[in-house]
């Protein structure tokens, strides 16, 4: 991105806590990002911390979520983040010293279940200031399929999340909680992306198509706040 466009995603992120990055990622790209989820999914190693839909008497069991991409695989992924520029945008959008430390797939499949609204920073091990979230559509996402619903408007500061039998992968919070902004539909293009900070409330539907949702998620965070802390860790040239 030029820098008057990255200086447009950081004023966006000051004022409303997310950004539209669209044509972020390029068809070629997007295609060799899925052809490598698509084989890490078939195989679903133990190492990439597959997430599964719950098996019904129509299907087995599906991957819906792989993590760990980039330190399961970095000759791959290091080399690909660089080249499409991800690395250089994400760097951009954190202060002090940037660095990568969750690099995830989403797999809605047909008929895939719908994700529960959070804040990333509620699901995180540790504290991560300034920390910016890349979310990258790898093929179209519309409410049909599942496409993210962000809650812009809401208090900036960590909402109580609690358990929800409905949604077993994570604690959320309930849709009637203080402090939530209106629902925003967030349709995207293949290779168009998102950012947003660590406290934006964000979920997505279900997928009522015939075709996978998928999409990909980094997250990029300042190494030099103190107390800094993180299982996986690219420190990334700052801009």
């Amino acid at each position: 991105m030029s820098a008057p466009d990255v200086a447009r995603v950081r004023a966006e992120l000051d004022r409303a806590d997310w950004s539209r990055l669209p044509g972020t990622l390029p068809p070629e790209a997007c295609a060799r990002a899925i052809d490598w989820i698509a084989r890490a999914a078939a195989a679903a190693p133990s190492a990439l911390e597959p997430e599964y839909e719950p098996a019904t008497a129509a299907s087995s069991r599906r991957v819906r979520k792989l993590r760990r991409l980039l330190w399961h695989d970095p000759a791959f992924w290091r080399p690909f983040l660089d080249e499409a520029g991800l690395l250089r945008l994400g760097a951009a959008l954190v202060p002090g010293r940037p660095a990568v430390v969750f690099h995830a797939a989403f797999l809605k499949p047909a008929g895939g279940s719908a994700v529960a609204l959070h804040q990333d920073q509620a699901l995180w091990n540790y504290d991560y200031p300034g920390a910016a979230t890349l979310w990258i559509a790898l093929s179209r996402c519309t409410r049909d399929n599942g496409c993210l619903v962000l809650r812009p408007g809401s208090r900036r500061a960590l909402l109580a999340h609690q358990p929800d039998p409905a949604h077993p992968w994570h604690p959320s919070i309930p849709l009637d909680a203080d402090g939530l902004g209106p629902p925003l539909e967030v349709p995207m293009e293949q290779g168009d992306a998102l950012a947003w900070r660590r406290f934006l409330p964000h979920s997505s539907g279900p997928n009522a198509g015939a075709q996978p949702r998928l999409g990909m998620v980094l997250v990029f965070v300042d190494a030099s706040a103190a107390g800094f802390a993180a299982r996986d860790l690219l420190p990334v040239p700052p801009c």
